[in-house]
């Protein structure tokens, strides 16, 4: 039977990598550029959400696990879920952006309403971005402790093959 554990190591260096690329992403940016950067910019987020949750899971595969690295990869899913809660609100706002015309049709409601409706969007958006930015920063000193756990449980051998992913990471 295969080892599944053996490629741990890669896949808690791409894991790391990926959370580390969705900081960046949450931390460059703002509501105030263009609706198709913003647009960009949370497609990238939860792509990198996702491969972190993704390497996670195959990280675990075959060992028992810490409890600290089963519960990051539950507030990795929590982070997730509120990256598509942006997504879908900066969507509504693209929708509005480009057609107006549909609703005021279908509703009757005048363009000012519906402009109304497009800025809330954007703040619904932009308030749940800022809470998923405090609990990245409330969670960082948990992530480097899961880190470091994780590191102190590998062989020499397998702490580098972590350090040789993290450097090939792009």
């Amino acid at each position: 039977m295969t080892d599944v554990s053996m490629n741990r190591p890669v896949h808690l260096a791409r894991r790391d990598q990926f959370y580390e690329k969705a900081l960046e992403l949450l931390g460059e940016g703002s509501f105030s550029e263009p609706l198709s950067e913003r647009v960009w910019r949370v497609e990238k987020l939860i792509n990198n959400l996702k491969s972190a949750y993704k390497e996670g899971l195959y990280a675990q595969r075959g060992i028992e696990c810490g409890v600290n690295e089963r519960n990051f990869l539950k507030v990795l899913e929590l982070i997730l879920d509120s990256a598509k809660a942006v997504q879908a609100m900066v969507s509504h706002e693209n929708l509005l952006e480009e057609d107006k015309s549909f609703l005021n049709q279908f509703l009757g409601q005048s363009l000012d309403e519906i402009n109304e409706d497009e800025n809330t969007y954007r703040k619904r958006a932009e308030d749940i971005l800022k809470g998923v930015q405090g609990l990245t920063r409330t969670v960082h000193s948990a992530f480097e402790k899961v880190r470091k756990e994780n590191l102190k449980s590998l062989s020499k051998e397998c702490q580098q093959r972590y350090e040789k992913t993290i450097s090939s990471f792009n």
